[in-house]
């Protein structure tokens, strides 16, 4: 699954658990501007947590390769010096 199917489902969840939360604790806004207040909060709620998750998903993938390139220069290569023998 793409990383953008990920963020927009997370999105998705993420922003309708905050509206229903906030419609249970009993913000039910009456006007237009406290629509477009509770769309702008939910919005930036999500935004900032979904790009915290991702953030720390890409600095553990970095760490992961960085321990693998690590590893690997760890082995020691074997030499050969002087031409091929038959065998």
């Amino acid at each position: 699954m793409s990383s953008t199917v990920r963020i927009s489902i997370a999105f998705f969840i993420g922003y309708t658990a905050y509206l229903a939360v906030d419609f249970l604790l009993g913000n039910r806004p009456d006007e237009a501007v406290d629509w477009v207040r509770l769309v702008l909060r939910g919005v930036l709620i999500v935004v900032v947590a979904v790009s915290i998750v991702e953030w720390v998903n890409r600095r553990n993938a970095a760490a992961r390769v960085n321990s693998q390139t690590s590893s690997e220069s760890q082995v020691p290569q074997p030499t050969v010096s002087g031409p091929p023998t038959a065998g």
